[in-house]
């Protein structure tokens, strides 16, 4: 029995790094000092789901958001604030910024992953779901 126990240890520790890993993939950086407002840095090949994975992993790890808390698209690809020469997609955590709070829905997501959809809307666990995945590099 303990060898079985041990053998699923170890089976799950690469994939809890794995995802750690996945996690740390993207660049994320604050806006105006607004720790809610934040943009992921474009990395060459990064699709949606690997947007949404650094934002939903900064908001749990960063901010100390709740699982069923949600984070906001503001804007898509588009040049970046922080870092000259690169592009970035742009994300909120709060429900009354002006994207979300024009939005008759609040934002909320659906069954198709979304960069450009402004106020598009997952849960912060749902967001991290997508660092479970693998990357989802386009060559």
């Amino acid at each position: 029995m303990k060898s079985v126990v041990l053998m699923a240890a170890l089976v799950a520790l690469p994939m809890a790094a794995d995802a750690r890993n996945m996690e740390d993939l993207m660049t994320v950086n604050t806006l105006s000092g607004e720790r809610q407002e934040f943009e992921v840095l474009n990395h060459p090949g990064a699709g949606p789901a690997m947007f949404w994975c650094a934002a939903g992993a900064y908001a749990f790890h960063e901010l100390g958001l709740g699982p069923n808390k949600r984070v906001y698209l503001v804007q898509g690809r588009a040049p970046s604030v922080t870092r000259s020469g690169w592009t970035a997609v742009t994300f909120t955590t709060d429900p009354t910024h002006p994207v979300v709070a024009q939005l008759p829905d609040g934002g909320r997501g659906d069954l198709v992953l979304s960069l450009s959809k402004k106020g598009y809307a997952l849960s912060v666990d749902s967001a991290r779901q997508y660092c479970f995945d693998g990357p989802d590099i386009i060559p």
